[in-house]
């Protein structure tokens, strides 16, 4: 275990939902005010599910709301078993495994290590070595150039590493049969995230997607139907305006909704759910520029009018408390964001009376959201190639991918196993993203993808809801920016 301070996953999640709200800079908040990146984009920290007992900070101007719990079960107690390899190397040999992201404790369970406890248990002479943040890019890069690369490596988008050539090719071991990992086993977003140019590089382990909260008991307020969510962005407007509450000076107290809070304004989603592509992979250029962008950036700049202008909604932000959820603290009526917010709900604000519906679009719009979660990639060079796609399948396999999506509330990738989890069935707030995940897409494969959104696009969408670009011209000066950087990484 690192000797450096642990960051609950629970604090991260509320620090990444109050910074894409608030317009902070923090390591895990945004490169634009109303743009939050995701760790992704900073340095590592070493992230668990354990819960930190918070103090609620008072907030000036909040409405006094009658709420009414939402239960949910804690997740079922469960074991991971391994197979054992035979016959077992002599002498042994030992897998080094990074993880970029870090250790994930739930119920004082650390997931990932006792998936690589199952595994060592079984398999005493192929011992994998687990190594949390440990999968810095420049780190990873340099160990595949000196020859000395880690034997398996769990990291976020691996488009980088594949332009640069710095992972082996999973296709000859998928060939070779004796794997689940098969197209019409996976979801279709999940599938087209793991293949690059027809070659399968990586393997997702575990998904999550997108979908809209609901304050219940502020829309029963206000009129609307909790029952009844908006599934478009005409109702989604509707909705918005109608539980938003101002005060007396006109500055908003409770927000119905805000289309950049949370992962809301991340790797493009509206522009994807308007139907851009973003990327033209055949003659790799950024496409940030296309019709359907440009149309989904109108339509925010158009949204932020009839809230009363974004300078007001900055505004707003200025009053939510730091590490204090927006949604969970009842000053925001609609949320869009992951399934982990329900771990959040249940465990820091469990009197919060709200309800989850499929992820609301445009309509003729694209259904779905983009696919979080990580892939498990085996760099270039490793020295053990055969034996840690034995590990990988079954780290990503059906059973260890069951276990961490149930205990750490995410999803399997494959399909059958989550209409088949009785847990899943039993909590009521996870059917809308289970649903959605037929519908989602992979984001976008883009070389340098963190830097094609987070000092391109999303400051260009800034621009121009503070009125200083139009939205055409906003969305041409991304691309652009974006595309240098793109040219520059695959020149080397």
């Amino acid at each position: 275990m690192s000797s450096k301070p642990v960051v609950t996953r629970r604090t991260l999640l509320r620090t990444i939902a109050f910074s894409a709200a608030s317009g902070v800079l923090a390591a895990c908040g945004q490169a634009a005010a109303p743009i939050n990146a995701p760790a992704a984009t900073a340095a590592p920290v070493e992230v668990t599910k354990e819960v930190t007992k918070e103090v609620a900070v008072e907030v000036t101007k909040m409405v006094e709301v009658v709420v009414t719990a939402t239960p949910a079960p804690k997740p079922p107690a469960m074991e991971v078993k391994a197979p054992t390899i035979d016959p077992q190397p002599d002498p042994a040999v030992d897998l080094a495994f990074w993880d970029w992201y870090g250790r994930l404790v739930w119920n004082k369970q650390d997931l990932k290590q006792v998936q690589v406890d199952a595994w060592n248990t079984a398999n005493p002479n192929i011992r994998v070595s687990y190594l949390p943040n440990a999968g810095a890019k420049e780190k990873v890069l340099t160990a595949v150039a000196s020859g000395n690369p880690p034997d398996l490596l769990l990291t976020d988008p691996p488009a980088d590493y594949v332009f640069r050539g710095a992972l082996e090719s999973l296709q000859p071991f998928l060939e070779k049969g004796g794997h689940p990992f098969t197209m019409d086993a996976i979801y279709p977003g999940v599938w087209k995230a793991m293949e690059y140019e027809g070659q399968v590089y990586g393997v997702h382990k575990v998904v999550n997607n997108g979908g809209l909260y609901i304050n219940a008991d502020l829309f029963q307020q206000a009129g609307p139907d909790p029952e009844k969510p908006p599934t478009n962005l005409t109702e989604l407007e509707e909705y918005a305006l109608k539980v938003q509450q101002t005060g007396s000076d006109g500055s908003i107290e409770i927000l119905g909704f805000s289309p950049w809070m949370n992962i809301a304004g991340i790797w493009g989603t509206w522009a994807e759910a308007f139907g851009a592509q973003m990327w033209d992979a055949q003659n790799r250029k950024v496409t940030f520029d296309e019709a359907a962008s440009v149309k989904a950036l109108q339509w925010q700049v158009d949204y932020a009018q009839k809230l009363g202008g974004y300078e007001k909604i900055l505004q707003f932000n200025d009053t939510l408390q730091g590490g204090v959820d927006p949604f969970g603290s009842g000053r925001v009526a609609m949320y869009y964001t992951g399934p982990w917010q329900i771990g959040i709900m249940q465990d820091t604000y469990p009197d919060i009376n709200y309800r989850t519906a499929r992820a609301p679009v445009p309509e003729g719009g694209r259904p779905g959201s983009w696919l979080g979660g990580g892939w498990m990639v085996i760099p270039k060079g490793a020295k053990h190639r055969d034996l840690a796609w034995e590990f990988l399948k079954f780290y990503c396999g059906k059973e260890a991918q069951d276990y961490e999506g149930t205990q750490g509330i995410g999803f399997s990738i494959f399909p059958a196993e989550n209409d088949k989890n009785a847990w899943f069935k039993s909590v009521k707030p996870l059917q809308p993203f289970i649903e959605d995940l037929p519908n989602s897409w992979p984001i976008p494969l883009i070389p340098t993808v963190s830097h094609a959104f987070f000092t391109a696009f999303n400051p260009m969408v800034d621009e121009a809801l503070r009125g200083k670009r139009t939205p055409d011209d906003a969305m041409k000066e991304a691309s652009r920016l974006a595309q240098v950087e793109v040219d520059r990484f695959l020149k080397k």
